[in-house]
């Protein structure tokens, strides 16, 4: 009898095992065919995204204003026609490279130049009594080193330029009719000549012959003068166009100011003979720190634009290059 009864719960055992082995199969071959009807699916085949993330990926291509190519879903990428911003809300005929601030406090600018390793920033010292010339590092926009210019009144930059050999600056202080043209050196920042001149100059370019060229401020007279500050030439242009900024290239005269007629920031390439306007280019940037990108000057070096915009103790560096034209195109 007990020999019968163990062979009865030994078959219902079997039985039971039999039932869950049965049961994880079918389980298993439920699972299997999504899996492999996903996997067979053709490649490149959109499958179907949680509506929220849809209208995320379709919220930041909407934000998008340059795309080289656009999706649409089930069908072949379509190539479309990039739209430059420097086009639409920049500098005509320039790219937009960088944007970032200075890694070191300043005060407002007045004038900066570039070289191959180094800006050099304009600005007042510890008051208006004085002026400070700041040396920082292209790569990162860091404080490399910096020369205070005492003076015994209120006094500001007109402008500094990478010339041949020194810094040329305008130095012009509160109550005086004239501008000192100073002549720094690059290495330690020292002032190496100073040249007094009777007319009140802002913007300033020294020429590869040591030719000097700047733009009255109450005027915008054109002058051309001689390292020891004579006057070579002027020429009287009005003041519609307020130059701030001053380089050469190729021969031209490159100028960056604010034109009343138009209402626009401008560069402008001159010719330095009779200081006429050989060609325009229009800029439509306005920075969110400043009206107008061309107020603290220009620099420039090989075929790129540096500007300082913005208040602030670290204003806005912005660097821009051609964009699909020569140099020789832009300045012609």
């Amino acid at each position: 009898m007990r020999t019968r009864s163990y062979i009865f719960v030994l078959v219902l055992l079997a039985l039971g095992v039999a039932a869950g082995v049965a049961l994880i199969q079918r389980s298993k071959s439920a699972l299997a065919e999504p899996l492999a009807s996903a996997m067979e699916q053709p490649e490149g085949t959109p499958t179907a995204e949680p509506e929220e993330r849809n209208n995320s990926t379709a919220a930041a291509q909407a934000g998008n204003s340059v795309s080289e190519h656009t999706e649409t879903e089930g069908q072949e990428e379509i190539p479309c026609i990039p739209v430059r911003a420097a086009r639409v809300q920049g500098v005509e005929g320039l790219a937009l490279q960088m944007s970032r601030p200075l890694m070191f406090d300043v005060g407002p600018v007045y004038g900066f130049a570039a070289d191959d390793e180094y800006l050099y920033v304009g600005s007042w010292g510890a008051s208006k009594h004085s002026i400070a010339i700041y040396q920082a590092r292209r790569t990162d926009l860091t404080y490399a080193q910096m020369r205070v210019l005492p003076q015994d009144v209120n006094c500001y930059l007109g402008g500094l330029d990478v010339g041949n050999e020194y810094l040329v600056g305008t130095l012009l202080r509160e109550g005086e009719s004239g501008t000192a043209l100073l002549f720094i050196d690059r290495k330690m920042l020292q002032v190496v000549k100073l040249v007094e001149i009777p007319v009140r100059v802002g913007p300033v370019a020294q020429g590869p012959d040591g030719t000097i060229y700047a733009y009255g401020l109450d005027d915008n007279t054109g002058y051309v003068l001689d390292a020891e500050g004579m006057i070579l030439q002027e020429t009287l242009k009005g003041a519609e166009t307020t130059y701030h900024g001053l380089d050469i290239a190729n021969g031209r005269l490159i100028c960056a100011g604010w034109d009343e007629g138009e209402g626009l920031d401008v560069i402008d390439v001159v010719e330095p003979g009779d200081f006429s306007i050989v060609t325009r280019h229009r800029v439509y940037l306005k920075p969110a720190s400043c009206d107008s990108l061309t107020s603290a000057g220009l620099a420039m070096h090989q075929d790129t634009f540096f500007f300082v915009a913005g208040a602030g103790p670290r204003p806005m560096v912005m660097s821009f290059g051609l964009d699909d034209v020569t140099l020789s195109e832009f300045i012609p």
